[in-house]
């Protein structure tokens, strides 16, 4: 049996198979009431939190959120 997830490329005439189109359904529905609930969150995606320490010597005063410029690391 063929891979139900296999990608396609551009211009290629593509059938997709009910087991395909209905996980692509159970996805995007979990991913909307994962939305709603908050779940979802750092702890669900496995992504650790990182400190980052930023040093503003741009001459201006920046407010938390700010978007920054980074010349060199």
């Amino acid at each position: 049996m063929s891979d139900p997830f296999r990608k396609v490329s551009s211009g290629e005439r593509m059938r997709i198979p009910a087991r395909t189109y209905n996980a692509f359904i159970d996805a995007a529905m979990d991913l909307q009431q994962r939305r709603m609930s908050g779940k979802g969150g750092l702890n669900e995606r496995n992504i650790q939190p990182v400190l980052v320490m930023v040093q503003n010597d741009s001459g201006d005063d920046c407010q938390e959120g700010d978007v920054l410029g980074i010349d060199h690391a």
